[in-house]
C-alpha cells in the first residue's frame, strides 16, 4: 500500500493502472518515439497513461476541461496541454505534429470530440476508448478517418468494490448490481487471505478466526451465493503450504485445505472449479515483500515464477479444467512428494 492513501482509495489504484497497461500496452503496443493523445488527463487514469507514456519513451499531448486541470498538467512536466472541450483541438495537434498526426489517442470524450480524435490519427494510429456514453446512445461513428488504416479498440470498463468477501448481503448486493446493469457475473476468482503464523497449540481463538475466515468463510460465502448463476470459472488460490505443510503456518494450511475439498465439491456437483496451489511466486506480493520466506523457500528448493509465467498456468489450468488443483512452482529439485485427486 501507499504510504498515506487510505485502503478504499488503495484498492482502486492496480484498476487505473491494469486499463492503461492493456489499453496502451496489450492494445495500442505504445513503443519509445511515438506520441498519444490522452484526454480528461487529470483523471486517474489520464496521470497513469502520462506515467506509462513516459516509461515508455513516448511523447504525451493532454487535455483538461478547465485552466487550473491544465495548470496541473503543466506542472506535471505535460509540454503540449490543450483544451478538451474546444474541438479545435485536432487542428492543434496537426500543428504540433507538423502535419503527422498522433499514433494512439487514449479517449474518454463523447459526442463530436470522438470523430476529431479519430481526424487526429496519423495513417496505422490506433484509437483506444475507454467511453461508453456514446455505445449507450447508439451515436453514429463517421468513417472516413478508417481509410488511413486506423485501428480502433473498445474497452472494458472495470470497478473496484471495496468489501469483506465473508459479508454475504456485501457480496449479494455488488452480483445483483451487476445483473441490473446488463453485466451478468460469469467467474470468481478468490484470493484473499490472512496470515497468523504460529504454532496451533500457541494460536488464540481469534487469531484461528482471522486466518481461516479470508479463505474459508469467503469462500463458503462466494460459493453459496454463484451456486445458480452460470459461471465460466471458479478459482481459487490455495497455496503449496497446503501440500508440504509448514508447523508455523497451520491454520493457513488449514484455510488451503478446506479451499480444494470445496472444489471437489463443486466439481462432483457438476459446477466449475478449480484449486491452484502456488508456489513462490516472484517480483510482487506476499512472499517478494519477505525476503526471510524467499530464503526459507529457496532452501526446500522451491524457487520464485514471475507473475507472467503464474498467469500463464493459470490461463492454461483453466483452459484444460481437468484437474481439481494444480501446483505452478520452479523447483531446484522434484520434490519426493504427491497425492490423490481421487
Amino acid at each position: 500500500m501507499v504510504t498515506g492513501v487510505q485502503a478504499k482509495l488503495g484498492a482502486t489504484l492496480p484498476v487505473v493502472f491494469l486499463t492503461v497497461h492493456y489499453g496502451l500496452g496489450h492494445l495500442a503496443h505504445l513503443t519509445r518515439g511515438e506520441t498519444v493523445l490522452v484526454h480528461g488527463a487529470t483523471g486517474g487514469v489520464g496521470l497513469a497513461a502520462i506515467q506509462y507514456a513516459r516509461l515508455h519513451g513516448a511523447q504525451v499531448i493532454a487535455t483538461a476541461g478547465n485552466e487550473v486541470k491544465r495548470d496541473l498538467l503543466r506542472a506535471l512536466g505535460v509540454e503540449h496541454v490543450l483544451d478538451s472541450r474546444d474541438l479545435r483541438f485536432a487542428e492543434e495537434i496537426r500543428r504540433i505534429t507538423e502535419g503527422r498526426g498522433v499514433d494512439v489517442v487514449l479517449n474518454s470524450l463523447a459526442g463530436e470530440a470522438v470523430s476529431r480524435g479519430l481526424e487526429a490519427l496519423r495513417p496505422g494510429g490506433r484509437f483506444v476508448e475507454l467511453g461508453k456514453r456514446d455505445v449507450h446512445e447508439n451515436k453514429p461513428l463517421r468513417l472516413g478517418p478508417f481509410g488511413r488504416n486506423i485501428a480502433f479498440f473498445g474497452q472494458v470498463t472495470a470497478r473496484a468494490h471495496t468489501l469483506d468477501v465473508c459479508d454475504t448481503q456485501a457480496v449479494r448486493r455488488i452480483i445483483m448490481e451487476a445483473e441490473a446493469s446488463g453485466h451478468p457475473l460469469r467467474g470468481v476468482i478468490h484470493s484473499a487471505m490472512h496470515l497468523e503464523d504460529g504454532f496451533l497449540g500457541t494460536l488464540t481463538d481469534q487469531q484461528l478466526r482471522d486466518a481461516l475466515n479470508p479463505k474459508m468463510g469467503g469462500a463458503a460465502a462466494l460459493d453459496a451465493l454463484t451456486r445458480h448463476h452460470p459461471l465460466d470459472l471458479f478459482l481459487t488460490y490455495s497455496s503449496g503450504n497446503a501440500l508440504i505443510g509448514n508447523p508455523m503456518q497451520s491454520s493457513y494450511a488449514a484455510g488451503n485445505l478446506c479451499l480444494e475439498a470445496l472444489t471437489r465439491k463443486r466439481r462432483a456437483a457438476g459446477l466449475p472449479a478449480i484449486a491452484i496451489e502456488w508456489g513462490a511466486i516472484g517480483e510482487t506480493g506476499y512472499v517478494a515483500r519477505n525476503h526471510s520466506v524467499q530464503e526459507t523457500l529457496s532452501r526446500l528448493g522451491i524457487l520464485p515464477i514471475a507473475p507472467g509465467e503464474a498467469f500463464r498456468a493459470a490461463e492454461d489450468f483453466l483452459a484444460r479444467s481437468t484437474c481439481a488443483w494444480a501446483w505452478p512452482a520452479r523447483l531446484a529439485q522434484p520434490p519426493a512428494l504427491g497425492r490423490s485427486t481421487s
